[in-house]
């Protein structure tokens, strides 16, 4: 186009007019924030975190790196400091923790022993109702 045209083709931009571009995946996406868009195959990743949540990977690979690190007989003291930093890191989540297992609902958790193992579950109140008698007399 000439420059000295251009007012022949005005472009007129309107409130919601132009370029419409829709992603699908923006459902989902509010749901299940833990995989940002450009890694890899998000099913595969969807799937991997099913199996075992990034923290609980990155958990096993921590303790394993310690326990590696505690059986080296020799080593720098940079690889000293950088396992004590990781230690303490691992000890500041176990602390994390701590407060949560605490906190949870016996009601949910006997419900669930109740849906997962029902013979556990009986044995357990056996044994609860038998303490609470032997505890009244």
């Amino acid at each position: 186009m000439l420059p000295w045209l251009w007012f022949w083709a005005p472009q007129l931009h309107f409130p919601l007019s132009g370029n419409v571009e829709q992603d699908i995946n923006a459902i989902t996406r509010k749901w299940f924030a833990g995989i940002p868009a450009s890694a890899g195959d998000g099913d595969i990743e969807r799937q991997a975190v099913k199996v075992a949540s990034y923290g609980r990977q990155l958990g096993l690979l921590t303790e394993l790196i310690l326990e590696l690190a505690q059986k080296t007989p020799e080593k720098s003291p940079r690889a000293i400091e950088v396992c004590q930093r990781l230690a303490d890191i691992q000890n500041s989540i176990a602390q994390l923790k701590q407060p949560a297992a605490k906190n949870t609902d016996m009601a949910a958790q006997l419900q669930a022993l109740q849906q997962q193992d029902p013979a556990r579950f009986r044995a357990l109140c056996t044994s609860l109702c038998e303490t609470g008698s032997s505890e009244e007399t």
